[in-house]
């Protein structure tokens, strides 16, 4: 415990529901009666798709069924209490871990009587023109950059308290088009997520 009554604690969760670990890393404390917890926080996809099998000793042996996937990788910094979570800064990427897309933003929970949440995210450009030079070229295909997307959106737990997501983009390339100042804003609904709007310059 540190002099000013603040407690450092780290947490790590593994939840079998979602194919994710959660950790956090900060200090713990009272401040006007209420608990508080403030720190660095690490989101990261989990490859659960292994079967488990025991050796001669007793000992589990994992196998894994195919190239395990890096996932989506999500970190920043938070702060908690009774009322709110705020994240006031995260780095959110997902793909290759030699080449991710990379998006910057911030986030809130309200915790109170009506619970509901919000991310702002700014993301780089999509570049779909690396589809046409395929193997050839120095980037990954389009079919690549899409597999990514999808794995993260199938990962992402479905939010049960109301709320919104706002992304915006400087650019999206796909061949000889280009669509600037891309944004996209959606909501969560019954069974996934409904895009309010979508636009672009």
């Amino acid at each position: 415990v540190e002099p000013d009554g603040q407690m450092r604690l780290r947490l790590k969760a593994d939840p079998d529901a979602y194919p994710l670990i959660v950790e956090a890393d900060g200090n713990a404390g009272i401040v006007k009666g209420a608990a508080v917890y403030s720190g660095q926080f690490k989101i990261s996809g989990a490859d659960k798709n292994s079967a488990e099998l025991r050796g001669n000793d007793g000992e589990p042996l994992k196998i894994s069924t195919g190239k395990p996937d890096p996932g989506f990788r999500l970190n920043g910094k938070f702060a908690l209490d009774h009322q709110k979570l705020d994240v006031e800064e995260f780095r959110f990427e997902t793909g290759p871990l030699d080449n991710p897309y990379t998006a910057d933003g911030k986030a809130s929970v309200d915790l109170g009587l009506k619970p509901h949440f919000a991310v702002e995210a700014s993301g780089a450009q999509v570049q779909f023109d690396e589809a046409v030079g395929g193997a050839a070229g120095s980037g990954f295909t389009l079919d690549q950059r899409i597999a990514a997307f999808e794995q993260t959106l199938r990962h992402m737990p479905k939010p049960t308290i109301p709320g919104s997501v706002e992304v915006r983009l400087p650019a999206v390339v796909a061949g000889d088009t280009t669509g600037r100042d891309v944004r996209l804003s959606a909501e969560p609904v019954e069974g996934g997520w409904s895009v309010k709007s979508l636009a672009a310059t």
